[in-house]
């Protein structure tokens, strides 16, 4: 059974990753949003796992 200490920090670890995941889904919808509207080709996108943690919205002229 894993300690208390190790438990905290892989709940840590967790949050982590998933900041780093959820980072990274910004750089690209800021990409995106800078894309020309000749440029721009939008394949079907999965819902992430983590939606009811953020509200993004991309706006495309």
């Amino acid at each position: 059974m894993a300690t208390p200490a190790a438990a905290a920090a892989k709940e840590v670890d967790k949050k982590v990753q998933l900041m780093k995941e959820i980072r990274a889904h910004e750089v690209a919808i800021g990409e995106l949003n800078n894309l020309p509207p000749s440029r721009v080709s939008l394949p079907f996108l999965p819902l992430p796992k983590y939606t009811s943690l953020c509200a993004c919205t991309i706006h495309i002229n």
